[in-house]
C-alpha cells in the first residue's frame, strides 16, 4: 500500500495564528520610480505589461511556457498539481529515467508513487523582483521529505501564478527553517533576546548572507522595530530611524563604487531589501561567518 502524500497546508496565511501577509514597501508605494526604471528598459506602461502577463497565465493552454493546470492556486492540492506538472512535464520532460542522477531518480520515483511528504510554505517577496518584469508578490516554497528517514530531499519554488521558479535536489543537509509559532523561543534560546514577535512571516530578502526564495528568512515586528532571522543563525534589527535608500539610488551608488567583496562591515550593518526599497540593518545576534 502506497504511503499517502501528506500535505501540510501552510498556505497563504502561513502565519496562521494572527497574521496577514505584509511588506514594508509595496510596488504601489513606488510606482513612479518603477515606471521610470521600466521605461529605461523599453516598457512604456509596466502596469499594462503586468496585467497582460497575468491574463496570459490565466488563459494559457498545455504546451505554453506559462501554463499551469491551476493558475493562481489557492489550495494545497492545486499547488501540488502545478508542481507535479512542472516537474514531470517540463523540468524532466524527455529525459530518460536512467539518465537522471541517482539522488534525482529517488525523488522522481518516490514522487511518481506518491511516497513523499510535501510541506508548503508561503514566502513573501521582499526583493525588488516583487515589482520586476512580471509581478511576484509572493511564492510558495515546497519542501519534499522522505517519510522513511524524515530527511528533506528537495525544495522547489513556485510563483503565485502556479509556475515553477527554481528546483533544488538537496544533496546535503537542508538549511534551518524555524517554525513561525516557535520564533519567540528561537530568538530567546539562540540569540539571548526576550522579544514578543508580532506579524511573523517567512520572507525572501536581498542583502543578507543566507536569505533567498528557497532559504527564506523569518520577519517579525517587536517593540517598534523590525527583525529578520537569517538562516536560523543570525538576527538582524531594523529601527524605524534606520537609513533607507531607493532602488534607483542604491543602483547608482553601487555602479559608481564598482564591485566590492562582502566583508565584515556588510555582515554587521548590511543594506537589505524591504520590498522596493533598501534599509540599513544591524546584526544583533548570532555569529557571522569567519
Amino acid at each position: 500500500m502506497r504511503t499517502a502524500v501528506i500535505l501540510y497546508a501552510l498556505i497563504l496565511l502561513m502565519c496562521a495564528r494572527t497574521n496577514a501577509a505584509w511588506v514594508p514597501v509595496d510596488c504601489k508605494d513606488r510606482m513612479k520610480e518603477i515606471q521610470q526604471l521600466h521605461k529605461e528598459r523599453g516598457v512604456a506602461n509596466v502596469e499594462a505589461k503586468w496585467q497582460a502577463y497575468l491574463e496570459a497565465v490565466r488563459e494559457a493552454r498545455p504546451g505554453s511556457p506559462v501554463y499551469a493546470p491551476h493558475p493562481f492556486p489557492k489550495k494545497a492540492d492545486e499547488i501540488i498539481a502545478d508542481f507535479r506538472h512542472a516537474y514531470f512535464d517540463r523540468l524532466f520532460e524527455g529525459t530518460p529515467f536512467e539518465k537522471l542522477p541517482p539522488r534525482e531518480q529517488f525523488v522522481y520515483k518516490a514522487l511518481k508513487e506518491n511516497r513523499l511528504r510535501i510541506e508548503i510554505v508561503r514566502v513573501e517577496n521582499w526583493t525588488p523582483s516583487r515589482c520586476g518584469r512580471t509581478p511576484v508578490p509572493y511564492i510558495h516554497l515546497l519542501r519534499l521529505f522522505d517519510p522513511a528517514t524524515g530527511k528533506e530531499v528537495a525544495r522547489s519554488t513556485q510563483e503565485f501564478t502556479g509556475i515553477m521558479g527554481v528546483y533544488h535536489n538537496l544533496s546535503g543537509p537542508a538549511s534551518d527553517l524555524p517554525a513561525l509559532d516557535e520564533i519567540e523561543t528561537v530568538v530567546r534560546k539562540r540569540f539571548g533576546r526576550t522579544l514578543s514577535p508580532q506579524e511573523v512571516q517567512y520572507v525572501s530578502v536581498g542583502g543578507l548572507p543566507y536569505c533567498s526564495d528557497h532559504k527564506p528568512c523569518v520577519a517579525f515586528k517587536a517593540a517598534g522595530k523590525l527583525y529578520l532571522v537569517d538562516g536560523g543563525a543570525l538576527l538582524y534589527e531594523i529601527a524605524p530611524t534606520a537609513p533607507r535608500t531607493s532602488v534607483t539610488a542604491l543602483r547608482s551608488q553601487r555602479a559608481e563604487a564598482g564591485p566590492a567583496r562582502l566583508g565584515v562591515t556588510e555582515y554587521d550593518v548590511p543594506m537589505v531589501t524591504l520590498g522596493f526599497e533598501w534599509a540599513k540593518a544591524r546584526l544583533v545576534g548570532g555569529q557571522k561567518p569567519q
